[in-house]
């Protein structure tokens, strides 16, 4: 009988060890999709992103031309966030949006779950509200 259970339970400790980590997850990227809505083809909306020092935007440190706003990528774009270096703050430009929006206090917090793999939380501020990964959508208005 104990043999049988002993059987049993290192059969049920394989399942449930090659059930969890039996294959590895994509690697996660934090990022968020920016998302122009009112807008129209015709509207020919090109949108680019100003990263600069954290307070101090008159600091650029990078800059990304996305191109024109289409309705095949429903007028939108993924942002990433870098995961290993400082962020700054996101400036968001687009032809049809008066004025820019802005992403700040970008923090990204690395742990490892039980197989070992990595799991990403990070949270920001949108125009000056707070977010955190599960807004994976950010909705800018014309």
């Amino acid at each position: 009988m104990f043999r049988l259970f002993s059987v049993v339970f290192i059969f049920g400790m394989l399942i449930s060890l090659w059930s969890c980590c039996g294959s590895k997850p994509p690697d996660p990227v934090p990022a968020v999709t920016v998302k122009f809505e009112g807008l129209k083809d015709s509207d020919q909306s090109r949108v680019w992103v100003i990263e600069t020092q954290p307070g101090q935007p008159e600091t650029k440190l990078d800059s990304v031309y996305y191109g024109l706003l289409h309705h095949v990528t429903d007028y939108s774009f993924v942002l990433e966030f870098k995961k290993n270096n400082a962020n700054g703050d996101y400036h968001i430009y687009a032809d049809s949006v008066k004025g820019p929006n802005v992403i700040t206090n970008v923090v990204i917090n690395t742990e490892t779950d039980d197989c070992g793999y990595e799991v990403l939380t990070f949270n920001y501020r949108f125009n000056g509200n707070y977010y955190d990964q599960r807004n994976y959508e950010i909705r800018v208005h014309k």
